[in-house]
């Protein structure tokens, strides 16, 4: 859509004393006191070269309430009160570097004009302001915008210019996107401040003390030698943690064996069932336990094993070896096969 014809008309205010730059256009959305608007800056710098591109080489006209717009009308001179010498996007928007006439300059001295007021073409769907086309010093403003650059605005410039330097940040960063940038940055000072404290409770100096004497206290605690009370050499440690592991091993055997030949000695174990006693005491030795405690006696009856098939030949269990083998969960040939290995 092409940018609309009439201009919308916006006014800010020069001081008493102009400055070298004058703020022209907000950046983002922004409205008139009439009511007119929205309008919005996005891209400060395509507005810049638009509008350059409109000139073609000549300087932007800046007159006297908005007379160009109506020269065909005067009958007299329609005469400049400045001209726009430069562009500039910044982070609250466009700045102008004006030239002001002898006149002009005696009239904002006197305070017989007091405000600059931008012309612009503007999108009228979206209302993204297209180009810059003159400007005016005017007395009847319509946008409460920053005042235009004078002593005080370009301090205010070169602070804003700054802290876009410290937040890494682009000149024609938006106000809103700055505010965000400041407000990430107070937040991580902040997390940073507490780590630090923390830091400096732990290696035993004050949580107030400043970051050099923190980092002086670190580097003091690596240059000294280990504590041999607190620390040993990693050789000697798995040296210890080997016997250690032996020792544990050579325990838990000894602790089977004597679970398994206390079983055998009560009866409740025979002797054909050694091996698959002592895997079960090492595997679970409370269970183990538990099985022995309400095992039958099997061993040393008149019906034991070897007086009913001397040799270890019989084809079938004994009643002992019976309630044995359904007490262990085993079958009558694992029984068998087993009582044959012994």
């Amino acid at each position: 859509m092409p940018p609309c014809l009439q201009e919308a008309r916006h006014a800010i205010q020069v001081p008493d004393a102009p400055g070298e730059w004058i703020h022209i256009l907000p950046s983002g959305t922004f409205r008139g006191r009439d009511g007119r608007g929205p309008y919005v800056v996005s891209d400060a710098q395509a507005v810049i070269a638009a509008s350059l591109a409109y000139a073609a080489g000549a300087e932007l006209v800046i007159d006297y309430d908005h007379q160009t717009l109506s020269a065909a009308q005067h009958a007299g001179a329609v005469p400049a009160a400045g001209w726009i010498k430069e562009l500039e996007a910044r982070p609250d928007g466009i700045w102008a570097r004006p030239e002001w006439t002898a006149a002009a300059s005696a009239a904002l001295n006197a305070k017989e004009y007091r405000y600059f007021s931008p012309v612009f073409d503007y999108d009228t769907r979206t209302g993204e302001v297209v180009r810059l086309k003159l400007g005016a010093l005017t007395n009847v403003p319509n946008l409460q915008l920053q005042a235009a650059a004078s002593r005080q605005g370009d301090a205010m410039n070169e602070l804003l210019a700054r802290l876009c330097a410290l937040l890494n940040l682009p000149l024609t960063t938006a106000p809103e996107a700055m505010t965000a940038s400041l407000d990430a940055l107070i937040a991580e000072k902040t997390a940073t401040a507490a780590a630090t404290s923390d830091l400096a409770k732990v290696i035993g100096v004050a949580p107030e003390a400043q970051l050099a004497a923190i980092v002086q206290a670190v580097q003091s605690r690596l240059a000294q030698p280990p504590d041999p009370n607190q620390w040993v050499p990693r050789p000697q440690f798995d040296t210890i943690s080997r016997s250690l592991a032996q020792l544990q091993e050579t325990t838990k055997r000894a602790e089977v064996e004597q679970l398994v030949t206390e079983a055998m000695s009560a009866g409740k174990v025979p002797p054909a069932l050694k091996a698959w006693a002592e895997d079960y005491a090492g595997r679970d030795p409370e269970g183990f336990k538990k099985y022995v405690d309400g095992a039958p006696v099997i061993t040393g009856t008149s019906h034991s094993a070897s007086s009913a098939s001397p040799g270890g030949d019989a084809k079938t269990l004994t009643p002992e070896e019976e309630t044995v083998a359904h007490a262990m969960g085993l079958s009558d040939e694992t029984y068998l096969s087993a009582k044959k290995e012994a």
